[in-house]
């Protein structure tokens, strides 16, 4: 017997019914791919959510549903359907956080350039140079590094602004000195 169709999932304008004539897994297989995902839509958005953050859990739900779709026919049912789509979850969830990653550093760069034009006209080279140095420093060091290095922040405030443990406050700040000081030492020899 088939399932009835399942009605978009509220907010959505993609849903697990979304193919109108139903793709075969393959020829000796009657799983229709409305059938196998009916079930599946708020597993999917439930797990996407734990993942990205609810914001945009819908969205990695759809797309994971696109892929499966677009690559329903490769299935080939030896493993749990479940586990697969999930697999594809997990993979367009990486994906959103790879360009997100992408995205925010072009913007830190061209942030970055920003300052430096604005700042270079009002303040001696050398300090110019070592305001790029620490701009170059990866983002959890450069945190610390400026809150407590320029702002004047104690190492406790610092644990407590930025949501970290104290250890990890003075990790980040010794491995921020010592790429610093390699990072002169390169200037120097050049």
């Amino acid at each position: 017997m088939r399932k009835p169709h399942v009605p978009s999932p509220p907010g959505t304008s993609v849903s697990p019914s979304f193919v109108s004539t139903r793709r075969q897994a393959s020829p000796d297989t009657n799983m229709c791919f409305d059938e196998a995902v009916s079930d599946l839509w708020p597993h999917l958005v439930r797990y996407a959510s734990t993942i990205v953050g609810a914001v945009v859990a819908e969205d990695i739900a759809q797309e994971s549903l696109l892929r499966a779709w677009r690559y329903f026919a490769s299935y080939d049912g030896k493993g749990s359907f479940r586990a697969w789509i999930l697999r594809i979850c997990r993979r367009c969830a990486i994906d959103y956080f790879e360009r997100e990653t992408r995205e925010r550093k072009k913007a830190e760069a061209a942030a970055t350039l920003a300052m430096t034009a604005s700042v270079e006209r009002h303040i001696p080279q050398n300090a110019l140079h070592v305001e790029l140095l620490i701009a170059s420093l990866p983002s959890g060091e450069r945190e610390v590094f400026v809150l407590t290095q320029i702002v004047g922040v104690s190492y406790q405030e610092t644990a407590e602004i930025v949501a970290i443990p104290i250890g990890t406050v003075r990790s980040r700040i010794a491995r921020a000195r010592r790429r610093l000081v390699a990072q002169l030492k390169a200037a120097e020899v050049s």
